[in-house]
């Protein structure tokens, strides 16, 4: 009896929670079930490389962001032929966009199963991106939330029947974590690990941070990742006067 072909698919390849959770199941899913393929349509990213690592099987569609109709077509049709040609039985999807197109060619393709993930609120929504997430639910066999209000905005929001939706929530390994280094400190210290976007909000961590200082003098700030806002959020920390009391160490491999 042959494996399991289970493809993830991602819009892009930078590393942020999802990406991460994604490396984590890599870490331990059983190679003697599955043979495991992460895809992605844009490149500029370490999590391809971090999945090769990890013995995954890579497909990268080879999209910008800015690409045009023709551009977005070609990485449908090449998606189609990928799934077509290599007997994908399950396919889990990342990402709105990357949902919609890549639903419609799970469909076309005859991938017998097709999981997709509700891992923010997507307060952006407008009713366009609500419809197109309905009509195509009905290629959808299991919805993932890692939270409970993701469901209820799934049902509520969405009209995603209950019964399609399950929450996973995202777990600590507590062994691993258990392997940090042990490093003493000396002052109050503030982390904050996430991308650089404006979902996460860093400005409010940083706006914050003053009336620590106040009662903490010798406080540190340490704003681990990277992002988009990255430029935004250290102009932001210079012009209040931080820098001497914040860190962007960049994206960190290791977090512990």
């Amino acid at each position: 009896m042959r494996k399991l072909r289970l493809l993830h698919l991602n819009a892009g390849t930078k590393i942020g929670g999802t990406e991460t959770m994604l490396l984590r199941f890599l870490d331990r899913v059983d190679r003697n079930q599955f043979d495991v393929f992460v895809g992605a349509f844009f490149p500029g990213g370490e999590l391809l490389d971090e999945a090769e690592k990890r013995k995954a099987n890579i497909v990268l569609l080879n999209q910008t962001e800015s690409a045009n109709l023709f551009q977005i077509f070609k990485g449908f049709v090449k998606l189609y032929k990928f799934l077509k040609n290599n007997q994908i039985d399950i396919i889990q999807i990342y990402g709105f966009w990357t949902n919609i197109g890549g639903r419609i060619a799970a469909k076309l393709a005859k991938v017998p199963i097709v999981i997709t993930g509700q891992r923010t609120e997507d307060t952006w929504r407008k009713s366009f991106h609500s419809f197109l997430d309905r009509f195509t639910s009905r290629w959808i066999d299991l919805y993932v939330s890692v939270f409970n209000k993701g469901k209820e905005l799934l049902i509520n929001r969405e009209r995603i029947p209950a019964n399609k939706i399950e929450v996973v929530h995202n777990g600590i390994d507590l062994y691993w974590t258990s392997q940090a280094a042990n490093i003493e400190k000396h002052f109050p210290t503030i982390g904050m690990i996430a991308a650089f976007n404006q979902f996460k909000a860093q400005e409010v961590l940083i706006q914050a941070a003053p009336k620590i200082i106040e009662k903490f003098p010798s406080a540190k700030f340490i704003l681990a990742g990277c992002g988009n806002n990255e430029k935004k959020i250290s102009e932001t920390i210079t012009r209040l006067g931080l820098n001497p009391h914040f860190t962007m160490p960049g994206f960190i491999k290791d977090i512990r």
